[in-house]
């Protein structure tokens, strides 16, 4: 799922369901994974846009991945140099804790 026909593919489905992971909010924000189904498979969105770095997996406040799941796409994504991983820059989440 790393081509852009492939993501766009994510978008153009009727079925998207998205589901809370968690029953009480985390700062503030209520997470959630969202599936969309395409050809009869549900594939998790999220996963889809992090592992071809497009988009980053979201973290705690304390910094820690808040899906363990979505870091390994992340990493998987930075170690494959896909997407906005191609490139050299600060991670977000730095940039928000501070670092």
């Amino acid at each position: 799922m790393r081509s852009i026909a492939s993501l766009a593919a994510l978008f153009a489905t009727d079925t998207v369901v998205c589901q809370p992971i968690q029953a009480t909010p985390v700062a503030g924000a209520t997470l959630v994974v969202c599936a969309a189904e395409i050809e009869g498979v549900a594939v998790d969105v999220g996963t889809a846009l992090i592992s071809s770095g497009a988009a980053f997996a979201a973290t705690l406040p304390s910094g820690l991945p808040a899906s363990a799941a979505y870091a390994v796409a992340e990493t998987t994504a930075k170690e494959g140099r896909s997407g906005l991983w191609a490139g050299h820059f600060e991670h977000p989440v730095g940039l928000l804790r501070g670092r």
